[in-house]
């Protein structure tokens, strides 16, 4: 097993992908739950460029900072430099084909669920006036947990003769070159 593996926060933002399925789903019950006051693509366009377009392009300029949990993130200054490291691979190992290949894949799902929400029976009633920002919101967050654990995938195949070549990343750049989001703390998870 690679060495840098054993950081557990590559393991919890990979794990996040289970995460799209459940916000799929929540988008399909939030398009069945009435009538669309749209057309079918305009619809669609809607949801996904709402959906998809932050993220894409936080990940592809700015990448989400994996040394955070929900609304706590650690101090760039309280990195240990393998957990720096990582960052540089991060850098060095960005894929935007990937994560455009994980939108559009996202986009065929979507455009299904917008044709099977046509003729299916309401789950969940919701307003109508509630049904597109419901859809679009849980499309967003689908769009995040699978482009987050796209880009951690792609670090963790780099391969451990990577990690041991990276130089850790200069504290000043990591602010520069990421999206830190949430509290700072000096740490979130124990360490040995």
């Amino acid at each position: 097993m690679n060495q840098f593996w054993l950081d557990p926060y590559l393991w919890i933002h990979l794990s996040g992908i289970v995460v799209v399925p459940i916000a799929l789903l929540g988008c399909w019950l939030a398009l069945t739950s009435a009538p669309s006051s749209f057309s079918a693509i305009v619809e669609f366009l809607l949801i996904f460029v709402i959906g998809v377009s932050p993220i894409l392009w936080m990940q592809w300029q700015k990448p989400f900072y994996i040394y955070s949990i929900l609304v706590i993130a650690i101090n760039p200054d309280d990195l240990t430099p393998d957990q720096q490291k990582i960052l540089t691979l991060f850098e060095n190992y960005r894929n935007p084909l990937l994560l455009l290949l994980g939108a559009i894949g996202l986009g065929a799902l979507l455009w299904q669920m917008e044709a099977w929400a046509q003729g299916a029976i309401p789950i969940v009633p919701l307003p109508p006036i509630l049904r597109l920002p419901a859809a679009t919101i849980a499309f967003f967050l689908a769009t995040l947990f699978l482009e987050v654990p796209l880009s951690v995938a792609r670090v963790m195949l780099a391969g451990n003769a990577n990690f041991l070549a990276a130089e850790p990343l200069p504290i000043q750049t990591i602010r520069q070159n990421f999206t830190i989001v949430g509290l700072k703390v000096n740490k979130i998870l124990p360490t040995a």
